[in-house]
């Protein structure tokens, strides 16, 4: 059984997992996963007077958080859904934006966690 990270939405905790299918989703948003992974962590670029680009970091994309979190969630519901052989039930994006209670920055935070765990080598 795999271990996936967990998140209370409305009170009841449910399994969220960013994987291949979620990054081919991320891709398809947002055209690169490392533009994803700037704005999930609120890192931008901007020209300076010398023609050179000088680093800022800002607050977590809400955009980049509502993109990724109904997918990492219904991907982790379909994993559990796998696992114990019982139909996948997901969860509509609405749902989860209105009944999230999570501070967005601490959000930012918890997705760019799971995002990182995608590309460890596993020993």
């Amino acid at each position: 059984m795999e271990n996936l990270q967990r998140i209370i939405i409305a009170g009841k905790t449910y399994p969220f997992k960013i994987d291949l299918n979620v990054l081919e989703y991320i891709q398809n948003e947002y055209g690169t996963i490392h533009e994803f992974e700037r704005e999930i962590m609120g890192v931008h670029y901007e020209r300076n007077m010398d023609g050179g680009y000088v680093m800022t970091i800002t607050e977590p994309s809400i955009r980049a958080i509502k993109t990724v979190l109904p997918a990492a969630i219904n991907e982790g519901l379909a994993i559990e859904a796998d696992e114990v052989n019982r139909p996948l039930e997901r969860l509509e994006p609405e749902f989860i934006f209105r009944n999230c209670t999570i501070p967005y920055r601490l959000l930012g935070t918890m997705l760019h966690e799971e995002f990182k765990r995608c590309f460890v080598t596993k020993k």
